[in-house]
């Protein structure tokens, strides 16, 4: 009889392979195969074999109802395999249940690597886009707006399943992502989908470019002008963004375009009557 060692290698490449046959006629010949049941189902997912994760649960695989940083999570989240969480579906998995410190949810996952179909079946069977945990800074919604590897055309995909799903776009920061980004195509989604309030948002948003002081707090107006995005300035003040606005400490809109060096955006200010203390 092979060792057991043999026997768990053995078990990892059929697994991996998809040779369910293999997978069955090994798992009878190890000592104790109940405790090797979890590692199974754990490379099942990981490498999007939906057959043998329903094997799996046939042989009596069990999942926590909820779960922090579990390991058999992270396996499937990072698979992205839409076959392997219906079979998690088929069984009672719970999508809004389970989280990761180090990736965030299955939507945040999917959101980070913009994958549209993986967003669409989440979307689509249950995943809450206003319930989830984030991952870093962020929640779902503001990784698929800023995400550096998504193009354009998959950050408004994305975000138009979201807000079809029912995203909240109130006190997210959503608006202030877009404006920073200077991703105008997005911040007029968000805008027709959100109302004029959204203009006006304060909320704690550290930036794309890192942590920043909560002082920094500001407008997505006031954060286009930080970023040095003129197009977003011009944009957002043709929709009624109010120039007036100040950061925590005071700081004007003024201020900040003068202190980046944003010569242009001073011009257009001032042009617009924004005054340094007017702000």
């Amino acid at each position: 009889m092979p060792s057991s060692e043999h026997l768990t290698d053995q078990l990892s490449t059929a697994v991996k392979a998809g040779d369910l046959y293999l997978v069955n006629s090994l798992y009878t010949q190890l000592a104790s195969p109940r405790s090797s049941l979890d590692e199974i189902a754990q490379q099942a997912a990981q490498h999007a074999q939906p057959l043998i994760l329903e094997w799996c649960f046939q042989h009596g695989l069990t999942l926590p109802a909820s779960s922090m940083n579990n390991s058999f999570y992270h396996a499937a989240i990072g698979c992205r395999s839409p076959a392997i969480f219906s079979i998690l579906l088929h069984h009672g998995f719970d999508l809004n249940a389970h989280w990761s410190e180090y990736h965030g949810d299955a939507l945040v996952v999917a959101c980070m690597d913009g994958d549209v179909p993986f967003v669409r079946f989440l979307l689509e069977n249950g995943q809450d886009p206003n319930a989830g945990r984030g991952c870093g800074e962020y929640e779902a919604l503001i990784w698929a707006i800023v995400g550096d590897s998504l193009d354009q055309a998959t950050k408004m995909e994305i975000v138009g399943l979201m807000l079809e799903h029912g995203a909240r776009l109130e006190g997210t920061g959503a608006a202030i992502a877009a404006a920073e980004t200077g991703n105008l195509q997005v911040l007029e989604m968000l805008l027709e989908r959100g109302g004029p309030e959204l203009l006006e948002e304060k909320v704690i948003w550290w930036g794309v470019s890192g942590r920043e002081s909560i002082n920094s707090e500001g407008t997505p107006l006031y954060r286009a002008i930080r970023a040095g995005q003129k197009e977003a300035v011009e944009f957002l003040l043709a929709r009624g963004a109010d120039g007036r606005s100040t950061d925590r400490i005071g700081r004007s809109c003024l201020d900040v375009a003068r202190a980046g060096g944003y010569d242009d955006i001073v011009k257009l200010l001032e042009e617009r009557g924004i005054g340094e203390r007017e702000c």
